[in-house]
């Protein structure tokens, strides 16, 4: 309730003083986290040859993070949703992932890391050879207001409530269909669909993803685990296609992922997506995530599965499930085939409903079956 009454306030009140007084978080919807603040929270913040509270692994070292950017959004398509903080959050984990999959084909990963992949795959979290993730949920569930949000409680969000594939909660037209959906459910005072929350939060039981503060000064170290969320002042002056240093408050966030000595890299939600920023550059504190396995995935529910069997030999799927089309499955001891055509051509699905060998079943039953 608390947080419901505070959205409303920075939607409806504290946004217009922040206008009055021409705030920086008004234009871009970052809301800068001091390390006074980092300091009092007592968040792990990265020491560089120090792996801390965070197990991590340099795999990436050595590699151009730039070429496993996801495709550049736009964040103010259709309406300026201020999700910058979630949506550099949500390029970190697609730019590591695509990382991971390149390494994947190289032999270079741990039977760990290949379990994430693994899992990653099988809630559909990647698409073709691409990792996809939905803004849109990280955005909302984060509690995102006109003022924008910060680093800690995307960060927070994405540890307890998981990610999601791109496409579970599209956009709406504007402010209030998108961030108070008439049927969601109530998370950090705005709305998120019930099934993309119930989704999140399973994919959370199998993927840890944490965080950790890292210095302006540390940042170049982090990249072998990993790109990092940033934050710069937008605009800034611009000389020779290079953005140049300011002392003007930050007010965006976006991913640095690569410093050659002539200057920064940066990947951004406005375009132009790949931007250019001075060495001297006066980047904020830095956010890194880091993704470990939790537990394995079964890919199958066993004794549901069996529970089934004792009633049935088959199971007709009555609408898409997740990578799992509409159409007839065999129940095996301990997992599930499409069925065979000429088993179905030779029986007929009524004559196997009329013998008592198949029923048909929803979405949500089957998602029992294949943990989803």
């Amino acid at each position: 309730m608390l947080q419901i009454i505070k959205n409303a306030i920075d939607n409806n009140i504290l946004v217009h003083i922040d206008r009055a007084f021409d705030k920086p978080n008004i234009s871009d919807g970052f809301q800068e986290t001091s390390k006074r603040q980092i300091d009092k929270d007592g968040d792990y913040q990265h020491e560089p040859g120090v792996l801390g509270a965070f197990t991590k692994r340099d795999i990436f070292d050595g590699l151009d993070m730039r070429k496993f950017r996801p495709v550049g959004e736009q964040q103010n398509d259709v309406f300026e949703k201020m999700w910058c903080v979630s949506e550099s959050a949500n390029n970190n984990k697609e730019t590591n992932g695509n990382a991971m999959i390149h390494l994947e084909g190289l032999g270079k990963l741990s039977k760990d890391e290949l379990e994430i992949l693994k899992i990653a795959r099988h809630f559909g979290l990647i698409k073709g050879d691409k990792w996809l993730l939905d803004t849109n949920y990280t955005a909302i569930g984060s509690g995102t207001t006109r003022r924008g949000n910060s680093q800690k409680k995307v960060g927070n969000f994405i540890r307890h409530y998981g990610i999601v594939p791109k496409g579970t909660v599209p956009v709406g037209k504007d402010w209030n269909s998108n961030y108070y959906r008439k049927d969601g459910v109530r998370v950090n005072g705005n709305k998120l669909p019930k099934e993309a929350l119930e989704l999140g939060k399973k994919i959370a039981e199998y993927l840890d993803i944490k965080y950790e503060w890292v210095a302006p000064q540390n940042s170049a170290k982090t990249y072998k685990y990993g790109v990092l969320q940033t934050s710069c002042r937008a605009p800034s002056p611009l000389r020779n296609g290079i953005y140049q240093r300011t002392t003007l408050q930050r007010n965006h966030a976006n991913q640095r992922d690569h410093d050659p000595k002539t200057h920064i890299d940066v990947f951004d939600s406005y375009d132009p997506f790949e931007k250019k920023y001075a060495l001297n550059y006066a980047f904020g504190w830095g956010m890194l995530y880091t993704i470990k396995l939790k537990k394995k995935l079964e890919p199958f529910n066993k004794d549901y599965i069996q529970s089934l069997k004792k009633k049935w030999d088959y199971v007709l799927l009555v609408n898409d499930c997740g990578t799992y089309s509409q159409g007839v499955y065999k129940l095996l001891e301990d997992s599930i085939e499409k069925a065979d055509l000429k088993v179905m051509l030779d029986n007929g699905v009524k004559k196997l409903k009329i013998d008592g060998k198949l029923e048909g079943i929803n979405s949500e039953d089957f998602k029992r079956i294949v943990n989803l």
